[in-house]
């Protein structure tokens, strides 16, 4: 659902900016120049590498594509802590409130 609204937001950006939006793509290389970077990417419609220049690049990928530029480097950190996540409906409406309680085992909220 939520990614869904994303979806149809970007969309509506698409058309009122000069924002260019692709998705679903699968990234092969990434180069870096001075005032631009290239992303050549293929998407399940045209399988076929495609090469784009830009000089914003956004990708929203949790790091996955991170090897394919090596001017940066990962670094990760384990911090022995896990989160639950759940996605609960309720008999009567939330009206904006959120709870919160702190207990010996550390925080648990409903948001």
């Amino acid at each position: 659902m939520l990614q869904n609204t994303l979806d149809a937001q970007m969309l509506i950006a698409a058309q009122i900016s000069h924002l260019r939006t692709i998705l679903g793509v699968s990234i092969s290389a990434i180069e870096q120049a001075n005032d631009h970077a290239s992303v050549t990417f293929s998407t399940v419609e045209n399988t076929a590498p495609q090469t784009l220049q830009a000089k914003v690049l956004v990708m929203a990928d949790g790091g996955a594509n991170l090897p394919l530029m090596p001017v940066f480097r990962a670094l990760s950190r384990d911090y022995q802590q896990t989160a639950l996540l759940a996605k609960v409906r309720t008999d009567t409406p939330h009206a904006g409130l959120a709870y919160e309680r702190f207990t010996d085992a550390g925080p648990v909220a409903l948001l």
